[in-house]
């Protein structure tokens, strides 16, 4: 029953025939002692049938923190702030406990101001008490909340520290592992988990492919059973498979048992984190050196088209951006491929020799890099800590820290990933039978190409590709020259 905003200014929480909206709220509570909203509900039902008031709305937020620390807004709660707290057909808003509403003193007056504005009460169940706004008993116990949450966090946090310390298991197990339980070093039974040989097999090959130069999208297809290519990805990057238990960027002996080599982790995290990798949902490419050569002129990455009638199409390789460059496409294609085996057949052999000298470095570079940023994070964290930072000081502080440790962090990461090579690389010798995205893969990664502009005159064809007009540099020369320096 809608009414008049002057007589809902006049109405007391006191009274009979009250229209009343009830708010529920629940955390995720593992250990059941907490209400959950159906409770919450039913009790707060019963007193506004005892008091005379109608329920015309019940509004809930299940599984959500009201804390400074929560990570997702609260739907019910915003819809009571915007829409409910300022209805003239709600004279009074029930909770069954002050907390339900919010763990934020500063959340917790706006709130009750905007409800005395609107002439809206508030009644906590809990308390059987009506939260007026020059009462100052309802904000002792908003500061109370406040301090508990924050206390309730740093236990959570402490907790989820040394679970991760002793190498238990957090969250779902991934997929080729199952929930079991053992026993620590003091007898007592904690979490653990168990591979699932049927489907650790499927991982193990999964991992094979992709160090053997397949494509996501091929591995997808092959052992996916319908998960698409991001979703392998995302699943082969995680450190569990290796045993290991990452927490904040920290990684601990996990009390599992392994699938895969650390080794073999390693690597694929160098080949799937590497920016040169591109994802694409669209079709899957059919040339050579589309999207991979780039224009000399803008450094637009070139196209393949075909161009002419049916008798007499003549396919290229075009800038996308402003025709600057043209070439016939079977030129360049042959071009680059001879120029890929003269440049790295001869080497295959000797990089095969330092295979576990580039591996060393690549473990030490990479474990040199995560000391480096667990440091930078740890710094971070003691700056946030402090009270006497002004929010200015801080921003300024951070990034001088940035400026310090990222660049040092950076070119560890680049030397972790410049000594991996493709795999496909030491088998060159079976170019013939690799896929286009095998071969795609090898070129991206070992070629850089240029398509240059070439002024040869009105008489001569400047789609011809002769061998000045496409520059073609090795990407990974480098890498046999610094692991020859390091070993001498």
């Amino acid at each position: 029953m809608s009414r008049d905003r002057a007589m809902k200014n006049q109405t007391g929480t006191s009274a009979t025939g009250l229209n009343a909206a009830i708010y529920c709220r629940a955390s995720k509570d593992a250990t059941g002692i907490g209400r959950s909203v159906e409770e919450q509900e039913n009790v707060v039902r019963e007193i506004c049938h005892d008091k005379g008031w109608t329920v015309v709305e019940v509004i809930s937020d299940n599984e959500f923190s009201a804390s400074k620390y929560m990570r997702k807004q609260r739907p019910g709660f915003t819809k009571l702030c915007t829409s409910v707290i300022n209805s003239l057909d709600v004279d009074v808003i029930v909770v069954y406990e002050q907390s339900r509403l919010t763990r934020k003193i500063e959340e917790l007056v706006d709130f009750v101001g905007k409800a005395s504005t609107y002439g809206t009460g508030i009644f906590v169940v809990g308390d059987y008490d009506v939260l007026e706004e020059d009462d100052p008993q309802w904000k002792q116990r908003g500061i109370y909340d406040e301090q508990h949450s924050i206390l309730t966090s740093k236990r959570t946090r402490r907790a989820l520290l040394a679970n991760a310390k002793a190498g238990i298991p957090h969250g779902v197990p991934p997929f080729g592992y199952e929930r079991a339980t053992t026993k620590n070093e003091d007898g007592k039974v904690v979490n653990t988990l168990a591979i699932v040989e049927s489907d650790a097999e499927i991982v193990r090959a999964m991992v094979a492919g992709v160090l053997e130069g397949l494509t996501l999208y091929e591995v997808a297809r092959r052992w996916g059973d319908g998960r698409p290519a991001r979703s392998v990805r995302k699943m082969l990057l995680t450190p569990s498979y290796a045993g290991i238990r990452r927490h904040r960027g920290h990684d601990y002996a996990g009390n599992w048992p392994a699938i895969i080599t650390k080794d073999e982790q390693r690597r694929l995290e160098a080949l799937l984190i590497d920016p040169r990798r591109k994802s694409t949902t669209g079709p899957k490419p059919r040339h050579l050196c589309s999207g991979i050569a780039v224009c000399g002129v803008c450094g637009t990455p070139v196209q393949h088209i075909t161009q002419g009638n049916a008798r007499s199409q003549s396919p290229q390789y075009r800038c996308p951006r402003r025709g600057c460059v043209a070439r016939k496409a079977e030129m360049v294609d042959d071009l680059v491929v001879q120029s890929l085996l003269d440049h790295y057949a001869p080497e295959i052999a000797r990089r095969r020799a330092l295979e576990d000298a580039l591996d060393a470095e690549a473990t030490r570079a990479a474990a040199e890099a995560r000391a480096l940023r667990q440091r930078f994070d740890a710094e971070k964290q003691a700056l946030a800590k402090r009270d006497d930072l002004e929010p200015e000081d801080f921003a300024d502080m951070t990034a001088l820290l940035a400026a310090k440790y990222r660049p040092q962090i950076k070119a560890l990461e680049a030397k972790a990933g410049a000594v991996m090579t493709n795999p496909l690389l030491g088998k060159l010798d079976q170019w013939e039978s690799f896929t286009i995205e095998q071969r795609r893969s090898v070129i991206r990664d070992a070629l850089e190409i240029r398509i240059e502009k070439m002024d040869l005159g009105p008489k001569k064809d400047a789609r011809v590709p002769v061998p000045e007009s496409v520059t073609i540099i090795p990407r990974l020369e480098f890498r046999t020259d610094y692991m020859r320096n390091q070993k001498r």
